[in-house]
């Protein structure tokens, strides 16, 4: 029985095209994006044709390894689409292309060791997409899905137009690193929004959110549009460090924590249940149709906590914007705080006929019958008003604490 023949030690022109076409994609791994400042350092190859492209590129899957800003960054695509890097007006920008919401997209930095991040300044995305993961890399100026999304999971974001525009989605996650200013605009509700801090303003906007989670300050204003199948504009926030702005939406809200509020509106025309701020509040409005429990362990300083709030048919953002609010009846179960109490008022469906609290021509708004049920203040109060049709028949203050220029209304 014949063998057939082995040629041993020759390769033909085809196998040998092969092998040096893999050679020269292995030599090309590492790009940089044409008109870059990394497309003008020695020995670094630009990438041509397809070589910017991720994802799934004339019938193959690739991903891409491209120098940004002096660090290489790995960018893969997984599922239907492709992305494409370019170096556009001197930014760093990835367009992503037919793209469901069953593509999960990842930009990774590797081998960062300098003092700054790399920079991409723009995502595009015309449709959809399932999870999206950034690390290493900050995002600045745009991001924008024209569709829905399942989860974001960003590194730091500078300034960022942050838009999910989709309005049939299901409720999603995003986490951030560190956020400095910037929007978050949804067409689709939040889950959870987790940031490791929200720092020099900015807003977001959504139709209602669930969980919002910050390790450290929230100065953006988080305005709700609406209110899910249980009248929630939003469940739970907790922030660690300081609320800034506010919050306010046209129903309920179970439990606001903080570390501190100053200089913020929290408006809430359904019912607010659980108010925990562990230091002081400032300059600040805390106001809500009902509220159950205030509980403040720090000063309150020049600030207004009432109950009987309504938005008077106005949107969420109008209100928080300045337009003006409207009052009926409510009622707040507790108040408790631990510090002092200075220049501060609390009424319950109360109109301030001038726009100033507690300057001795409010007037309870047709209908109120109801009031506060417990007031506990350890500390001194000093220039504070109480106003409720109905009020605990004692004020109860810590031991040898002063109480200076109070008000105590059930009558206006």
């Amino acid at each position: 029985m014949s063998r057939p023949r082995r040629t041993l030690g020759v390769r033909t022109a085809e196998s040998f095209i092969e092998h040096l076409e893999t050679r020269q994609l292995m030599a090309a791994d590492l790009v940089a994006i044409p008109g870059s400042p990394d497309a003008a350092s020695p020995g670094v190859v630009v990438a041509t044709g397809n070589a910017a492209r991720f994802g799934n590129v004339a019938g193959k899957h690739q991903e891409l390894k491209a120098l940004v800003g002096g660090t290489q960054v790995v960018f893969k695509l997984d599922g239907p689409g492709v992305g494409r890097v370019r170096y556009v007006g001197g930014r760093y920008v990835v367009n992503l292309t037919n793209t469901t919401d069953r593509t999960n997209v990842s930009i990774k930095a590797q081998g960062h060791k300098g003092a700054s991040e790399p920079v991409i300044s723009a995502i595009n995305v015309p449709g959809s997409l399932h999870d999206v993961r950034v690390d290493g890399v900050t995002l600045a100026s745009r991001f924008q899905i024209n569709g829905t999304v399942h989860k974001l999971d960003l590194a730091d974001v500078q300034g960022v137009m942050l838009k999910v525009l989709g309005t049939g989605g299901k409720a999603y996650d995003v986490k951030m690193d560190n956020v400095s200013g910037g929007l978050l605009w949804s067409g689709s509700p939040l889950h959870d929004l987790r940031v490791k801090a929200w720092d020099h303003g900015g807003q977001v906007e959504a139709p209602f959110a669930h969980n919002i989670r910050s390790d450290g300050n929230l100065s953006a204003a988080i305005v709700i549009a609406g209110k899910d199948a249980h009248g929630d504009s939003l469940h739970d926030v907790r922030v660690k460090g300081a609320i800034t702005a506010g919050l306010a939406g046209p129903g309920n809200a179970h439990n606001i924590q903080a570390g501190s509020v100053s200089s913020s509106r929290i408006l809430f025309a359904g019912t607010t249940h659980d108010i925990h701020i562990k230091g002081p509040v400032s300059g600040s409005t805390i106001a809500s149709r009902t509220i159950h429990t205030v509980e403040i362990k720090g000063d309150v300083t020049g600030s207004h906590v009432a109950a009987g709030l309504g938005f008077g048919g106005r949107t969420a953002g109008q209100i928080f914007a300045g337009r003006s609010v409207t009052w009926r009846n409510g009622s707040i179960e507790s108040i408790k705080i631990d510090g002092d109490v200075t220049r501060s008022t609390f009424t319950v469906g109360v109109r301030p006929i001038d726009g100033i609290w507690g300057n001795g021509n409010d007037r309870f708004a047709s209908g109120v019958t109801d009031g506060i049920g417990k007031i506990d203040i350890k500390g001194s109060l000093l220039d504070a008003v109480f106003e409720a049709r109905k009020l605990p028949k004692a004020l109860k203050t810590g031991h040898n604490q002063t109480a200076v220029n109070v008000v105590y209304l059930t009558a206006l």
